[in-house]
């Protein structure tokens, strides 16, 4: 599948490729991985928000910014429709993706709970239930 993929892609120029992936990368993880660190009130809907919003908002601008059209280094020279005139999508989408992240996690049900691995400041992990039940070596619940 990996050598089909390189060869339909060999033509393309490579820089607009490595824009493209990073762009993608740190809309979808970066946010992410920040709120799921650092702030104890992150939730599910705020972690949906932020990758599927930034996702989709970095290929919608990689998509109408020079990277694919209009330039000589671009996917497709010889069209132009670029309407976004940064080469870096990352420039907007992760900052928003930032704020689709805290805004999805603020508006919330209060019932949600936070992320589950969402280490606190005093380095306990938040959201696990204190009734769960120890489990031993083999994984097995202990009875």
């Amino acid at each position: 599948m990996s050598l089909s993929l390189s060869t339909a892609i060999s033509r393309y120029p490579v820089e607009s490729l490595v824009i493209f992936a990073l762009c993608v990368a740190a809309s979808g993880v970066f946010p992410a991985l920040i709120y799921t660190f650092f702030w104890p009130n992150f939730n599910r809907r705020g972690l949906l928000w932020s990758v599927y919003g930034g996702l989709l908002l970095s290929l919608v601008l990689t998509v109408s910014s020079p990277v694919v059209t209009g330039t000589k280094n671009s996917l497709w020279p010889e069209l132009s429709f670029n309407w976004y005139p940064y080469y870096n999508a990352g420039m907007v989408s992760v900052p928003a993706a930032l704020f689709l992240g805290w805004i999805g996690s603020l508006t919330s049900p209060e019932s949600s709970q936070p992320v589950v691995g969402a280490v606190s400041t005093t380095g306990k992990e938040v959201g696990r239930s204190s009734t769960a039940r120890p489990r031993t070596a083999r994984g097995r619940h202990a009875d």
